[in-house]
């Protein structure tokens, strides 16, 4: 494993412990009920949609895994959530999941992560895969965020409230 990876894997670890935060309370009801008057997003397309980058990312790294989170939640926006998975079920894959996503990013060697890509090709001009994977971290941060804004506009405990309490159990 190179050096540079390792940020990486702290990041992809702390979004982890969050999602096991945010999802183990929420009902599929509310996970596919969608915000903006019902043409938002809702935090099942949300976990969907990370799930999809996840493979894209393993897909970035070398990986040819086939992405089935792809269709229902790669470029297609959100829908009612009617062929949704279970939220508790997305949650079970996303954790199955993780053992083999971060088997793969701890291979990653720093040349690797250095490798010059053709930024035309790319979502933002990115020069490199660590740019690409750069952008991929910031996303997921993004919606991370917004399932916990979610959340607390559907009346469910603040991710930081959880965040803080399961802290303290942790010690």
């Amino acid at each position: 494993m190179g050096n540079i990876i390792q940020p990486a894997i702290k990041h992809f670890q702390f979004t982890d412990f969050i999602m096991n935060l945010v999802l183990a309370d929420l009902n599929n009801d509310d996970a596919v009920k969608r915000i903006r008057n019902g043409d938002g997003c809702s935090i099942s397309w949300i976990v969907g949609h990370l799930s999809a980058y996840r493979y894209r990312t393993m897909k970035l790294l070398g990986a040819d895994k086939t992405n089935e989170f792809e269709a229902l939640f790669g470029e297609p926006g959100a829908n009612d959530g009617i062929n949704y998975p279970e939220i508790s079920d997305m949650l079970k894959k996303w954790n199955s999941f993780s053992k083999e996503f971060y088997a793969l990013l701890e291979q990653t060697s720093d040349k690797q992560l250095l490798t010059q890509m053709n930024p035309e090709g790319t979502a933002h001009n990115e020069k490199t895969v660590l740019d690409t994977l750069t952008f991929f971290m910031w996303h997921e941060s993004s919606h991370t965020g917004g399932i916990g804004l979610i959340r607390k506009e559907f009346g469910y405990r603040s991710t930081s409230d959880l965040a803080m309490e399961a802290s303290k159990k942790a010690m």
